[in-house]
């Protein structure tokens, strides 16, 4: 599921539009909880990873005593 799959247009003009598809993502979702679940783990993962790297460099140039150019 991309991004554009959570969400929901609340903009439709009918409250029971909006509704159905509410329950059609949710049902969607707890149908493949695991699956779901198992790539948010992966996604911050590489999140983490890069945020260690990030910081690793930051750690890096201060040790260097260099100005960091705005």
């Amino acid at each position: 599921m991309g991004q554009s799959d959570y969400l929901v247009d609340i903009k439709m003009p009918k409250a029971e539009d909006i509704q159905a598809t509410l329950r059609q993502k949710l049902a969607y979702m707890a149908a493949n909880r695991p699956e779901i679940s198992e790539r948010i783990k992966e996604r911050l993962e590489v999140i983490n990873q890069r945020a260690s790297l990030y910081g690793q460099k930051v750690a890096e140039i201060i040790s260097r005593g260099k100005p960091v150019s705005r």
